[in-house]
C-alpha cells in the first residue's frame, strides 16, 4: 500500500478541490441514471489521483519511479 506512511495525493488545496469536484460530479451522474459518464468521470479521479501519487513519489525518490507499472487504459 503505496499510502501507508505519507500522503502521495491531495497535498494542496487545488488538488483536493479537483478531486472533490470530480467526485461530486460523479455522484451526480450516478444520481441522473448516467453509468457512462459516472465512469469517464471516475476514471478521469482514479487515473489523475495516480499520476499525482507517481509525481509525488519521483520526488521523494529523486525521479527513481518506474513508469512502466503505470495503469493504462
Amino acid at each position: 500500500m503505496i499510502w501507508r506512511e505519507h500522503t502521495l495525493d491531495f497535498l494542496t488545496a487545488e488538488r483536493r478541490r479537483v478531486a472533490a469536484a470530480d467526485w461530486a460530479a460523479a455522484a451526480k451522474a450516478i444520481a441522473a441514471g448516467s453509468g457512462a459518464k459516472a465512469e469517464t468521470i471516475v476514471r478521469k479521479a482514479l487515473f489523475e489521483s495516480r499520476d499525482s501519487a507517481m509525481a509525488a513519489l519521483g520526488r521523494s525518490r529523486g525521479g527513481d519511479v518506474n513508469a512502466a507499472k503505470f495503469v493504462r487504459d
